[in-house]
């Protein structure tokens, strides 16, 4: 499930950015790239179950609730919150989304955007975390 969550996400946050080069979305970032985002899985929620005859303790859960913390370095600061835009657009209240035969319930933005300051080379770093919720199929 974590990978198909991530390239999920990235695929999404891809397509918002126009003119993002496709590798500058990644799991993590990357040396190689300057302005860039980083697209983790960071935990969850409880799954839910349920349990309709049958040997309960085999039941799998119908819903799993991963969340995912997307993170962005980039050196001007307003590009940066222009890509928070996109990015917060695209996400955030995202229901009732397929993709891949997995239906996304919702996607929902947790907090608000953190700052995390700057890297050695001066790059403006920025964390917002984000909760799924998806039919376990």
């Amino acid at each position: 499930m974590a990978l198909d969550l991530l390239a999920d996400m990235k695929s999404l946050i891809t397509n918002a950015i126009n003119g993002l080069p496709s590798k500058a979305v990644a799991s993590e970032f990357t040396a190689d790239v300057e302005d860039c985002i980083s697209v983790e899985q960071s935990g969850g929620f409880d799954p839910e179950h349920t349990f309709s005859g049958g040997n309960s303790s085999l039941q799998k859960p119908v819903i799993v609730r991963p969340s995912f913390q997307v993170s962005i370095r980039h050196r001007n600061e307003g590009i940066m919150h222009d890509w928070w835009d996109k990015i917060k657009e695209a996400l955030d209240g995202k229901a009732n989304y397929t993709v891949n035969g997995r239906t996304y319930l919702i996607i929902e933005q947790q907090g608000d955007i953190i700052p995390l300051g700057r890297d050695s080379n001066r790059r403006h770093i920025e964390v917002l975390n984000f909760n799924t919720m998806i039919i376990n199929s």
